[in-house]
């Protein structure tokens, strides 16, 4: 199927959708498509990736208002107070869990914390448990979300609740669960970072740690100025994104979606896989005892590091593709 028939079997499919709505669908996945042709992908191997236009649109009709409502809600702060006797210097470890929740933790000189919900449909819960500060979060408003591989496509009068924290001390350990809802970290040291986000994106920033795990099922997921000894980053339908990390080991996959590497640390082991995408690599300096291989099943490579030879190499970098091009500058 041509990515045309694609779109107008999808939008006939729609018809009975706003055309607000209807048009925000079809413009998402003809970008895809795009994005997906541009990283090597054949037309119909990414139209064929992305599933039948009826059964797409029998899981958006299902949960998408027919009718657009007018206005969108605010979000509104709960009425309570969620840092009561909660001491920063005696927590380890933070725990979270949500099923429809936008997490934003950040570093700052004093501790706050706020949690909002659009309209009050989040039910929210915290605790200390010895030196572990545990949240869970279930939303009334999550099941009325279509989520799919493009990411969000949401009906406008649902918004995910947020939780918002300012963490001021160094941790042991960081862990994150939410099904639907993207997560954002920047400027925290903690030794073990443990994040996954099944529906939404992965954004950090500025983080020291030693084993770094981040994972989205369906979302784009971003490191850049980090640094790590042991640094994993995965996602089956979204792209990765890397600048100037630094870690001994580092492993990136996505089963479709582009890899992209920029000022990478010139010796350490990289292991870089896609099934369906692109990889482009830009090294920071030319590696001195790092061996790197660079190969496509169904594509091209350009390596500009093909020539250089190390006898007796320490690292091994490994970038791969099954279907997409392959570059290293």
């Amino acid at each position: 199927m041509t990515k045309n028939e694609f779109l107008m079997q999808l939008e006939n499919e729609l018809k009975h959708l706003s055309s607000t709505v209807r048009n925000d669908v079809l413009n998402e996945y003809e970008n895809h498509i795009n994005e997906g042709m541009e990283d090597g992908g054949s037309e119909e191997a990414v139209v064929e990736a992305l599933g039948n236009p009826a059964d797409i649109a029998e899981e958006i009709l299902s949960v998408e208002d027919v009718e657009e409502k007018d206005g969108e809600r605010e979000y509104v702060a709960m009425q309570s107070n969620l840092q009561q006797d909660i001491n920063p210097k005696a927590i380890d470890a933070i725990d979270i869990e949500g099923d429809f929740l936008t997490i934003e933790i950040r570093n700052g000189d004093k501790f706050e914390m706020n949690f909002e919900s659009p309209g009050e449909q989040g039910e929210f819960s915290h605790g200390v448990d010895g030196d572990r500060l545990v949240f869970r979060h279930e939303s009334k408003n999550a099941k009325k979300v279509h989520f799919n591989i493009l990411g969000f496509i949401r009906n406008k009068n649902y918004r995910s609740d947020k939780l918002t924290i300012v963490w001021p001390e160094t941790l042991t350990n960081l862990k994150i669960r939410t099904d639907k809802g993207a997560v954002t970290l920047n400027g925290l040291t903690t030794k073990n970072f443990d994040v996954e986000a099944d529906l939404g994106g992965v954004e950090v920033e500025n983080i020291v740690g030693v084993n770094g795990g981040f994972t989205s099922d369906m979302g784009a997921v971003t490191v850049k100025d980090s640094g790590f000894y042991d640094l994993t980053l995965s996602t089956d339908m979204g792209k990765l994104k890397v600048a100037n990390v630094a870690a001994n080991y580092q492993s990136y996959s996505t089963n479709m979606g582009a890899i992209d590497i920029k000022n990478a640390q010139p010796d350490s082991n990289i292991i870089a896989h896609t099934d369906m995408g692109s990889i482009n690599v830009v090294y920071k300096d030319k590696p001195t005892v790092t061996q790197i291989i660079a190969k496509t099943k169904m594509g091209s490579v350009s390596n500009q590091l093909e020539n250089y030879i190390v006898e007796n190499p320490q690292y091994t970098s490994r970038f791969t593709t099954s279907m997409g091009s392959v570059s290293i500058h």
